[in-house]
């Protein structure tokens, strides 16, 4: 389910008086759970405006989203990790403590997923017995903890946009971010076709890529591993090596994502996915290793780079 079938479901619940009490949310970090926790609390707490994409910049200009983003509505109490057993407990009397209108009290509670089993326990207890227009939000990575808390919430797993949403919703959040895209590659085919991939439609990580100005430093890497895979090992050109070096956690992720596309692209062939896949691994010991004993940053960079660019040779063999 999309965002604003979400955000449908909500207020029409809310305005027909039978707004569940608990929501979770659950996928992994950059698909806009937090954002959408927010938008929901604006609404439970008073927002009558438009929430639908293409009135995006709206909600963000309104005093009552900046009392919650930051934390200042009396009526919203949100706990950031780590979340202790205390935490838990004062939830209930916070909420009590807090009622100073007739409105929803809400609580926004990130990362269920991470809580101790005792925390867990705790936070039962209350959505179980929930207070009087009492608002839980939550979010999780995963749905790995006990079902009695599952059965107690409203779950909506979010998922990544298809490609066509994806780059209408990357264009709105940039133009609200004011990040300019006129001057730069954003609208070539070629370039979506590599975000997309790059990102696996996650919204929030190609926000962010975009935004710190590294996506042609990624992109040049990306090509570098295909030339490399097509035509054998190759020499890393002296300007990218040098970025290469100083970001080894970019380098890393750039390389796990370029790998997963390709096991997805040889998924049918099983010698070469093994291949694959078994290069993966060690890739993933390698890594381990370089950051544990502060191994020579360029010499283990070219290492895997070489190491892509002898698959295709042994595909041969």
């Amino acid at each position: 389910m999309g965002y604003e079938e979400i955000v449908e479901q909500f207020q029409k619940a809310l305005e027909e008086d039978r707004l569940p009490h608990s929501w979770l949310f659950l996928g992994e970090d950059g698909l806009g759970k937090t954002s959408l926790c927010y938008a929901l609390a604006c609404i439970a707490l008073g927002y009558k405006g438009s929430l639908k994409w293409e009135a995006a910049n709206d909600l963000p200009r309104s005093i009552l989203y900046r009392q919650v983003v930051t934390h200042s509505h009396p009526e919203l109490h949100v706990l950031s990790l780590p979340i202790t057993l205390d935490h838990i407990r004062s939830i209930k009397k916070r909420i009590v403590q807090t009622a100073f209108s007739l409105s929803w009290k809400v609580i926004i509670l990130p990362r269920l997923d991470v809580l101790r089993h005792e925390c867990v326990n705790a936070l039962l207890k209350i959505v179980e017995d929930p207070p009087k227009k009492s608002l839980f939000l939550f979010t999780a990575v995963h749905s790995a903890f006990p079902a009695t808390l599952l059965s107690r919430c409203c779950v909506y797993p979010l998922r990544p946009d298809d490609r066509g949403v994806f780059f209408s919703r990357l264009k709105i959040l940039l133009d609200s971010l004011e990040i300019s895209t006129d001057n730069t590659e954003c609208s070539s085919p070629s370039f979506q076709d590599w975000l997309y991939t790059f990102t696996r439609g996650n919204i929030g990580k190609a926000v962010r890529l975009v935004s710190t100005g590294k996506v042609d430093l990624i992109q040049r890497t990306w090509n570098f591993l295909d030339r490399s895979f097509d035509e054998g090992p190759c020499l890393l050109p002296l300007e990218l090596s040098g970025h290469l070096y100083q970001n080894i956690d970019l380098f890393q992720e750039i390389v796990f994502l370029w790998m997963f596309d390709k096991l997805s692209t040889y998924a049918q062939h099983q010698k070469r996915f093994l291949l694959l896949d078994r290069l993966l691994c060690s890739m993933q010991v390698w890594f381990q290793q370089a950051k544990a004993f502060h191994m020579d940053s360029s010499f283990f960079v070219q290492k895997i780079i070489s190491n892509v660019g002898l698959i295709s040779q042994k595909w041969a063999a």
